[in-house]
Order: C-alpha cells, then structure tokens, then sequence
C-alpha cells in the first residue's frame, strides 16, 4: 500500500470506530433499567430548601446504592415494595423543622365506571350511594365524566348496580371497572380473541323458543355493553346454527320462502381480527346469507373519511369470497358521522335485499338500519279485508230498511227467468241496507295506536328530534350534550305515560268488566297486533308454504 493512500485509510477506520461506539437514543433506552410507575414516589418541595437535603432526608431512610433522582426530585425505587414499605412506615420526612408528605406517584386506587347515568342526577347524590354501601370514595364523580376511583379492598363490596331514586323516580346505574375481560371464559386480563379456552366456554344458547331471542351475550357482564341477540317473530320458522368462531357472533337459519342464514357479528375496537377469522366464518354459513354487525372497521368503500387497518383487512375478505357490500354511503354512527355497521351478501341473493339507514338514532349512538327483502311484486302484497261492524250496527233500522227494500223488488214468476238473477238482487239489497246501517271498517296494515300515548309523549319526541337534527348539523359538544339530555327527558316522558296510563286503567277493572275488552287493552299496551297474518305454515309432511293461496289452501280442509 503507497503511503499516499494512507491517511484514507486511516480516515476510514476512524469513521467506522465512530459509528461503532455512536448508540441511539431507542437502543440507550432499549438497554437501560426504565422504573414502573408503581416504584416511584412523590414529594412536595420547597424551593428554599436544597435539594440535596432532600437526598440526605432520604437516604436516612433507605440504603442510598438502590436510589437514584429524577426530574422534579422523583426518586425511582428499583423494588414497588420497597416505596409501599416506605410510605407505610414514614408517611413524612422532616427536613429543617418541616414535615413534607410523601405519596406515590401511580394511584393505587381502582377506577369505577358509571353508566346510564340521568344527566339531572347530581354527583353528591350518587356519592351517598356509595357511602351507604360503605365504600368511601377517592376521588370526586364529576357531572361530565361519570367515573370515580375507590380502595382495592373495597372492590368485592361493589354490586353490578345501584338503585338510584331521585325526585321520586327510579334509576338504574350500571357499575364497571376498566379491566379487561374474556367474553368467553368470563376471566380477567385477557381478551376473546387471546383466549385459551375458546372452545368449551363459548356461551350460545343451544335451544331456543321462536318467541324468544338467539343470543350470544357474556353471563357475568357487568358493563351496559358487548354481547349480540337476533330477534326472530314467532310466525318464522327459525332454528340456530352453532358457528365455530373466537370472535362474537350469532347464527341464525330463517324459513322465508327459502331458508336464509342470518349472521350477527360483534367486533370491538379494543379485541383485534384477522382476514382467517372472518373467512372462517363464512366459510361455515349455508348460502344464501347474509352478514351483519357493528364491525368497528373503517374504509372508504362503504363510505369513511379514512382507512384503517380493519377496513383493509374487511376489504380483502370481501374481494377474496365475491361478497357485495349492502351499504350506500351512509354514516350508520351518528357521533362520529361513519360508517362502522356493515352488511354484506352473497351476489345471488343481493337483488332481493334493499339497505337504509333511519334518520333518528331512537335511544341509541347508532342509526338503525333496514333491510329489506323483496320476494313478492307491490300487487301479490295482501292487504286486510274490510270486516263489518257488528259492535255499532243499528239493527232496527236495518230490519225496517230491508224489509222495504225487499218489498220493493218484484218476485212474481211469470218475471223469473233466471234464478241466479233474482238470487244476486237480493244479496245486492242486503248489502247496500248493510252498508247505510251497519258499516265497515279496513285495517290499514299499521299497528293499532297504544292506548297511553298523549301529547305530552308527542312534544318530547319533537324536542329530542330537534336537538338531534341540530347536533348533525353543528357537531358542537354543548349541542351533543343537549341533545342527550332531551333524549333521558324523552324516555322518562314515555315511561311515566306508560305507568299513569296502565294504573288508572287497572283501577277501572271490576267484576262486570267485559274481558274481550281487558284482553284487547292489555294486547294494546304490550303492541300486539291482532291483524297478523300467518306467514310461513309447515304441514304434517314438513312442506313449507309461504304465498297466501297456498297457505289458505291448506288451512281450508281443517275449517
């Protein structure tokens, strides 16, 4: 090597043996001892006091090789026990004739959340729940954020709910902490989609009635929120379908004029997914299907501002099982004006089904969602018969009219020429005398209206829809925060209607009451439509029938 080239040389070692000893700031920290929160403490210091008489306060306490300052005098302890010990036994230090107390610097405390909480409830009268419960509170419940801390010790003390009566009136508050919780083993510290046990605890109700809910919903929840239900009426024929799935779903098979599979999906921002999960899923459902849930997945496909990670893996499964997306756009979560409720189909079936959204949100953050099924054409839809009225008939008048009437039509033989003739005048005469003195009355097809409604119901529907329309447009917090307090005056409204209306109707009731009479009210209250029509009927050989001819066909030889 000439002598020229050897300062490059040297040059170049030194820039490698630079780079060599040159360490970042992620692998400094990477490499280093980082304290917990729970090993560190706090202390309120004077500024003319030294800090390092603090040191020597402390060090008098504990051995000073284990100690080492921080910013704002932190001392970091490598042991949790060893801050827990020291503050048990010396709650102050003394420190030139002045007692500084020291606390931790994490809150040991453990977090409660209140939910469903009225927002004209004042906070210090759910603070006396608490203390009638004997559970003292750590910290304050504030009016916007309903949450409060309390002693670990105290959590075994904390029930599910609390009953609340205020100015008269009963609330239910729900109560939670901010641990997680396995919605399928009902354990702590881990989520679904992590659990182990996935399999054998997967809580599903097996048999169930027509006229109860199929639902897939955590047995010892105690927060108002997770689990799935699908709510079938009792004239479709339904049965269950057990999917083998971590995530949170329900299956139904639905008679219509095909069977049809139903599947209720529940995906929560905090439990991730994978593309495998929801193939798997699909794989399992018997075409034609449709999916649907609360997916938490964002993508401009189905009508987000953004796209996330869910989105994307949402998109791949759609394009890779040739599903076609329902959803036109349409914001489905009112709070954030996005479009997180999905619902998809196979490409056979998606020419059937119609998909839209509600205007109003009716008691919940979600806008609720349609979706149709057009089998039949607008002309083969049955409308209710027009029935007499046989409870207001003027039966005297009717008597008296047709009896002038058929005194009025000629009967000699000599002017029969035909039977079927004479026979069609005389049901003509009986029903124009039916029509002046008894009457009819069609059912529309809507549901009859319920007896306890009232314009007070009326005026606080339109206030809460006022407030809500107001929120979409200026999407202000004080609007948000109106609007919520409508919607709790709204459904205090309805129910104190509801509770008036059935106590002085059962103060009415007495031995002569008519009980085809008791039995409509009551039907009335519970929204029960008497004009049903049978939609589906199975025969003894397990055909299913589902058009109105056929049905009366097989109803007939029974009558």
């Amino acid at each position: 090597m000439s002598p020229k080239n050897s300062p490059n040389v040297n040059i170049s070692t030194s820039s490698i043996n630079t780079n060599i000893n040159k360490q970042s700031f992620a692998s400094t920290v990477a490499n280093s001892l980082i304290p917990k929160k729970d090993q560190a403490l706090l202390i309120d210091i004077d500024d003319n006091i030294p800090h390092k008489d603090y040191i020597i306060a402390i060090g008098n306490l504990v051995q000073p090789s284990i100690r080492r300052l921080i910013f704002y005098l932190r001392p970091v302890y490598r042991n949790s026990s060893l801050v827990n010990n020291l503050i048990d036994n010396n709650p102050f230090i003394t420190i030139q004739h002045q007692q500084f107390k020291l606390r931790k610097f994490f809150n040991p405390n453990k977090r409660i959340i209140l939910s469903n909480v009225y927002p004209n409830i004042p906070p210090d009268i759910i603070a006396n729940e608490f203390i009638k419960l004997n559970i003292p509170l750590c910290s304050p419940i504030t009016l916007f954020r309903r949450q409060t801390f309390i002693q670990h010790d105290d959590l075994i003390k904390l029930p599910p709910t609390i009953l609340i009566n205020y100015e008269d009136t009963n609330y239910r508050i729900f109560l939670s902490d901010d641990s997680l919780t396995c919605y399928l083993c009902k354990a702590q510290d881990h989520i679904a989609s992590y659990c182990l046990n996935q399999i054998n605890s997967h809580n599903i109700m097996s048999q169930v009635n027509n006229d109860q809910p199929i639902a897939n919903t955590p047995a010892n929840a105690i927060k108002a929120s997770g689990g799935i239900s699908i709510f079938i009426k009792e004239s479709y024929s339904s049965e269950e379908i057990l999917v083998n799935t971590p995530l949170e779903s329900v299956t139904i098979s639905v008679q219509l004029k095909q069977k049809i599979t139903i599947c209720n999906l529940y995906l929560p921002n905090q439990s991730p997914f994978t593309e495998v999960d929801l193939k798997n899923i699909i794989q399992q459902l018997p075409p034609p299907f449709i999916l649907l849930g609360d997916f938490n997945s964002h993508n401009k496909l189905w009508g987000c501002i953004t796209t996330n990670t869910r989105g994307k893996i949402i998109e791949s499964v759609i394009d890779s099982e040739n599903l076609i997306t329902l959803n036109n756009a349409k914001p489905t979560h009112f709070g954030t004006a996005s479009a997180i409720d999905l619902t998809f189909t196979t490409p056979s079936f998606a020419p059937h089904l119609t998909w839209d959204t509600l205007s109003h949100p009716y008691g919940s953050d979600h806008l609720p969602i349609i979706t149709k099924l057009t089998y039949r054409n607008t002309k083969d839809i049955q409308v209710g018969k027009p029935k007499w009225k046989l409870n207001t008939a003027d039966w005297n008048l009717f008597t008296s009219l047709l009896e002038q009437k058929i005194d009025s039509i000629e009967f000699e033989k000599p002017k029969i020429n035909n039977l079927n003739e004479v026979t069609q005048n005389f049901t003509n005469a009986i029903l124009e005398i039916a029509n002046l003195t008894i009457g009819q009355t069609i059912f529309s097809g809507r549901k009859p209206p319920v007896s306890w409604w009232n314009s007070h119901c009326n005026e606080s529907i339109k206030s809460k829809k006022t407030a809500f329309n107001k929120f979409k447009r200026t999407k202000s917090q004080d609007d948000f925060i109106e609007f919520k307090k409508r919607r709790a005056q709204a459904r205090r409204t309805i129910k104190d209607s509801k509770t008036t209306s059935w106590r002085a109707y059962t103060s009415s009731i007495n031995s002569k009451a008519n009980p085809k009479q008791i039995w409509n009210k009551i039907k009335a209250f519970k929204c029960i439509n008497k004009y049903d029509n049978i939609q589906i009927l199975k025969n003894e050989n397990d055909t299913i029938y589902s058009e109105p001819s056929e049905i009366a066909m097989n109803l007939a030889p029974s009558f």
